[in-house]
């Protein structure tokens, strides 16, 4: 029997007591359907998900944490787009997939480095708020020069 075949043998209970099938068979795939509703994981917990994930398809794992992360908005920022851009708005859970990126995968992070303020917001780079008294910085140097870089753009400073 193939991989989805065995997984959708596999059912649970909802909350509201209906049936539900515990896992697509696909790590990614089970990862979008529930990291639009995540709030106030660990950073373990992320860990596991980001180790499980990107182990299986590395190029749409980063492209689900930054949907994840995406502002519903039009873009501004390197480039200008009038069509809506739409994401999760997920602050926290893109910060803690950032500092396991990081640490296990830094050539993708800081590759794909400029998009996050595109995606969501320059402070993501070094922080996620103050209210949460979580305090992350990315490769600083990094960080500077796409901030100097930034700034030096005529359209950014409009």
């Amino acid at each position: 029997m193939n991989q989805f075949l065995t997984a959708m043998n596999k059912t649970a209970k909802t909350w509201n007591d209906a049936t539900s099938y515990v896992s697509s068979g696909n790590a990614v795939l089970d990862y979008f359907a529930k990291c639009g509703s995540y709030r106030g994981r660990t950073q373990e917990e992320v860990n596991a998900d980001m180790a499980r994930i990107f182990s299986e398809d590395p190029e749409l794992a980063l492209r689900v944490i930054f949907y994840n992360r995406m502002i519903t908005r039009k873009t501004k920022g390197f480039f200008e787009s009038e069509t809506v851009q739409r994401g999760q708005g997920q602050c926290s859970e893109f910060i803690r997939s950032m500092i396991w990126l990081e640490s296990n995968r830094p050539e993708l992070l800081y590759n794909n480095l400029w998009l996050i303020p595109i995606i969501g917001k320059w402070s993501d780079l070094f922080h996620d708020g103050p209210s949460s008294k979580f305090f992350h910085y990315v490769n600083p140097p990094l960080v500077y020069k796409l901030i100097s870089h930034g700034i030096a753009d005529e359209y950014n400073r409009a």
